[in-house]
């Protein structure tokens, strides 16, 4: 038997993680020691690594607990339903690639780009199923590839030179994981600080741990929290966030594990960004 620690340091977890697996009845201890604190058998080791399978697999975790509770009728419609994600996910990257090749080809024949707008091209690119990520993206590799073309490309576009030159500089500065566009998003939203509070003991904010990273990593993607983090001491957490208004963030919040079981209070603060480092400019309303 193994103690939780020991399993969890084994598959690279944290303990609350298997705290929380445990609470949500995805993978229980099969017994327990005289102090009471929980042991696993060889036969839930395997369990836990079939469940850190379908998570690499992108599963959710509702998703893995109907699985393992049905071997036929739930493992095929989970892995049917994530089968055609992925068929749309490579659909739309091969739109990408047919819109890309063509400007390859058509650079490669010698022919001048023609002079068209921003809109229109912006609007070829969505078309394709490329959000602002991908197109500073494509971006930063023209800027790489061919500086003096990428430049004329812009100023064909009918944008203005100093706008040109500092799309040619974010592009340049762009790292390969970051997300320019968080802040390039936040134009016509508002600016909000969400302080945290836990209201109970840390043993139960580690039991809806787990649930709570889920939970931010979803607004992360759709570009609600821009930044988020623990208080020091450990006395709760801080969420920079964007929305429409005060009452949608608050609505989101209201999802979170850590409010739902209410081992948190909140504290939602609206601001004005008025200076910022260049590079998060377009957070400061214009």
């Amino acid at each position: 038997m193994t103690t939780i620690s020991r399993l969890a340091q084994k598959f690279g977890l944290s303990r609350s993680t298997l705290l929380y697996y445990d609470r949500i009845g995805l993978l229980c201890p099969s017994g327990r020691n005289e102090s009471g604190y929980r042991l696993y058998s060889p036969a839930d080791g395997e369990r836990l690594e079939v469940i850190c399978a379908y998570r690499r697999a992108g599963v959710t975790l509702e998703e893995i607990r109907a699985i393992l509770a049905s071997a036929e009728q739930p493992q095929r419609e989970v892995l049917e339903r994530r089968l055609k994600e992925l068929g749309r996910e490579i659909r739309t990257l091969q739109k990408q690639q047919q819109v890309l090749a063509g400007m390859l080809k058509a650079r490669a024949s010698g022919a001048p780009f023609s002079e068209t707008d921003k809109e229109l091209w912006v609007a070829m690119f969505r078309v394709a199923g490329m959000d602002e990520v991908d197109m500073m993206r494509w971006h930063r590799e023209f800027e790489q590839r061919a500086p003096d073309d990428h430049h004329a490309f812009l100023l064909a576009l009918g944008i203005p030179e100093q706008e040109a030159i500092q799309i040619r500089r974010d592009s340049g500065r762009m790292e390969k994981d970051e997300l320019p566009s968080t802040t390039e998003q936040a134009k016509g939203k508002s600016m909000f600080i969400v302080s945290l509070n836990y209201v109970k003991p840390l043993e139960d904010v580690e039991l809806h741990l787990e649930a709570h990273v889920e939970f931010l990593r979803k607004h992360y993607e759709k570009r609600v929290f821009i930044a988020s983090g623990r208080k020091v001491p450990r006395t709760g957490g801080v969420i920079l966030a964007q929305a429409e208004s005060k009452a949608a963030l608050d609505e989101i919040l209201s999802a979170d594990p850590f409010r739902k079981n209410a081992v948190a209070e909140y504290e939602i603060t609206e601001f004005i960004p008025s200076m910022t480092l260049p590079e998060f400019a377009s957070l400061i309303p214009g």
